[in-house]
């Protein structure tokens, strides 16, 4: 649900940012390259939806839903032909183990949903790809201080010292992190299950019981695959395509404000969708909010890599904390 939000809203955004710029019209051009693999992710979703009307989807059927993913590849071979190929390839592998292992183990296992994420966080890049290097070969566009991030030098960067002992990312995530765990104190209440490994003294990988080393090397496995992989996607689009072109075509300030907006209201909604308490949809609002100008500054300072590595470990740390928080009981009982 969160992700169709943030497709929606981020569609609406990039049709809408730069239209008084009635003399530019590279900006269409390099805009509408970043929308082919954006719409294949809202193809995707909308095909899953149509299966789903009758309650019940197949295994086939979401295959073929989950196929449509590839369309966002057009893109790239109208933007980057000579490495167009590679991403097709290294696309098509993800969809192959996706395929492969929910015929085997069912497609609620974490493989599966993890290449499937995967793909769809992959096309968020490829929309930044093909925006950047469209964005790149044009005249209209003021360039000087802008770059394209290769998809190898973002899945380095939450491990990359240089980017990591930078004050603004190393105090982002401590300070995100301090924020974060005070929310969970102030509302430690209203959020405990009785499902934490502490309060069962058990350790479950789905249903299975499993032994502490166990659970810890295959969560932490997955939960930083994810991490990552969720960073590297949506901080390309939203950072790299959305904010950028904002800021480009509206100065700092509005482009902030207007992403500070748009995130905390789709988060807002969807704590409201949770039926979550008033205090806690303020506070997680608050939050939020000032996450998304930190992401933003950290972007001004030190682009795409210093979003990413902030994004990534905060990440980490709350789905890791969700691990902890639910994994005292089967995935049945949660």
């Amino acid at each position: 649900m969160k992700h169709r939000f943030l497709i929606l809203i981020s569609v609406l955004v990039l049709n809408i940012m730069p239209l008084h710029a009635e003399e530019n019209t590279d900006w269409l051009k390099a805009d509408g390259m970043a929308l082919i693999p954006w719409a294949s992710i809202g193809l995707q979703f909308g095909i899953q939806g149509l299966y789903s009307l009758d309650g019940e989807i197949t295994e086939t059927e979401r295959r073929i839903a989950s196929s449509t993913l590839e369309l966002g590849n057009i893109g790239l071979f109208l933007s980057d032909p000579d490495n167009a190929l590679d991403f097709t390839l290294g696309s098509l592998g993800l969809f192959g183990l996706e395929t492969v292992c929910a015929n085997e183990f069912g497609s609620d296992t974490d493989i599966v949903s993890s290449a499937y994420w995967t793909r769809i966080d992959h096309n968020m890049y490829k929309s930044y790809r093909s925006y950047g290097l469209t964005r790149l070969e044009s005249e209209e566009y003021n360039n000087s201080n802008f770059k394209v991030y290769k998809l190898g030098e973002l899945y380095k960067a939450p491990f990359d010292i240089e980017v990591l002992k930078d004050p603004i990312v190393w105090g982002g995530i401590l300070g995100e992190i301090a924020f974060a765990s005070a929310l969970d104190l102030m509302f430690a209440d209203e959020t405990n299950y009785g499902t934490a490994v502490w309060d069962t003294n058990a350790w479950y990988v789905k249903e299975i019981s499993s032994t502490i080393p166990y659970f810890i090397m295959y969560n932490g496995a997955f939960n930083l695959w994810n991490a990552v992989t969720t960073a590297v996607g949506e901080e390309s689009i939203f950072r790299g395509v959305l904010y950028e072109e904002l800021k480009y075509h509206f100065g700092v300030w509005p482009a902030r404000i207007t992403d500070i907006v748009a995130f905390t209201g789709l988060h807002i909604v969807t704590d409201i969708v949770r039926e979550q308490s008033a205090q806690f949809i303020i506070m997680h609002g608050i939050e939020v909010a000032l996450s998304t100008l930190l992401y933003d500054i950290q972007y001004d300072r030190g682009g795409l890599p210093y979003t990413v590595a902030q994004h990534s470990w905060f990440d980490v740390f709350e789905f890791c904390k969700y691990s902890l928080t639910s994994g005292g009981v089967p995935l049945s009982e949660r």
